[in-house]
């Protein structure tokens, strides 16, 4: 969660998070297991992403590169309209 938001996603609700991250992992998408610190703190729940997980990522952001262009063109677009007397 600290990661996204340096990734500039704001704030999310840690049960949200993990919710999602337990559907992810029914779905095959990601991959857990315990992991004990070794400073004596308790027990964390690591994730990791899997093959299927790693590919639906790969198709995501190919639709979203898709999706910026669209919005790319739609701004210089208008952005010409607008600067028209």
């Amino acid at each position: 969660m600290e990661r996204a938001v340096e990734l500039g996603f704001e704030t999310a609700n840690p049960g949200t998070v993990y919710r999602t991250l337990r559907k992810m992992e029914k779905d095959g998408l990601c991959e857990s297991e315990w992991e004990t610190a070794s400073s004596g703190g308790p027990p964390r729940r690591m994730y990791s992403i899997t093959d299927a997980g790693g590919a639906y990522l790969d198709m995501w952001v190919r639709s979203m590169k898709q999706y910026q262009q669209t919005m790319d063109a739609f701004l210089q677009a208008y952005k010409r309209a607008v600067s028209r007397p």
